[in-house]
């Protein structure tokens, strides 16, 4: 590899690594309408029933958190839950609409007792509202895990991806850096060198990749795809492997 070529591929690769804007992935979004539908109902219901518990409490102010649990709970009914995730997640999401829809007509029987200020209806809402949230819990808690499992499914086979990528790269580099042979000529140990530049941009796409990945939470929820430097620096890493291939031929 002449020395202008050598400078072209360095400075791609460091090119790549500076300027190709990062991808924002955002982990968790694409469910967003259906995680604040879930939180609201857990903001209403805490309410409710820290109202509940309260001894200077009036059947007034219970019934008035209570009509607001059963209102977010009609919306979270009403919702059309994100079906592109997964299987599992479409069939837990039915199945958590039906526990809250078990949850919202224990709720609705609230007014009528608040009304007729029927002790012994209140009882019995009381230990019928304590079971359906339990179940409704329950079931929140199976919706979570098969968030989960689809996060960690996509998550570890994409890090397998990137784990390789970085191998690779710093594969190349070591031996095309480090590993220098003196019995071959100038243009081949610029040729290698070109290697050893090259793979900067993708193992460093794949560092920052794999780093933003597991700090994801400390993040907000979201990590970088640094495809710019992975993609367009790996594209450069093989023509300059296979420039000092043909290099290597040509001097034997």
């Amino acid at each position: 590899m002449n020395k202008l070529l050598s400078g072209i591929v360095a400075a791609c690769s460091l090119a790549t690594l500076f300027f190709v804007p990062l991808v924002h992935a955002e982990s968790g979004y694409i469910n967003q309408a259906d995680i604040d539908a879930i939180d609201k109902v857990f903001t209403a219901t805490e309410a409710f029933n820290t109202e509940y518990a309260k001894e200077d409490s009036t059947l007034e102010s219970v019934g008035e958190k209570g009509a607001a649990v059963s209102t977010v709970l009609g919306e979270l009914i009403a919702l059309s839950f994100n079906t592109s995730i997964s299987d599992e997640y479409t069939k837990e999401a039915g199945t958590l609409k039906s526990a809250a829809t078990d949850l919202k007509s224990v709720m609705d029987t609230l007014p009528t007792i608040v009304e007729t200020k029927d002790e012994a209806k209140l009882s019995e809402f009381e230990a019928a509202y304590n079971e359906k949230l339990q179940a409704y819990d329950k079931q929140t808690a199976n919706f979570n895990k098969a968030v989960d499992n689809k996060t960690a499914s996509e998550g570890n086979g994409y890090l397998w991806l990137v784990l390789a990528t970085a191998a690779v790269s710093a594969g190349g580099f070591v031996w095309a850096f480090f590993l220098q042979d003196k019995n071959v000529n100038e243009e081949l140990k610029k040729a290698k060198k070109g290697v050893a530049f090259a793979s900067i941009a993708p193992l460093a796409g794949a560092v920052v990749t794999y780093i933003t990945f597991m700090f994801a939470d400390q993040l907000g929820g979201t990590y970088f795809i640094a495809w710019g430097p992975v993609l367009i620096g790996g594209i450069v890493l093989v023509q300059s492997i296979v420039n000092y291939v043909k290099l290597a031929k040509i001097s034997k």
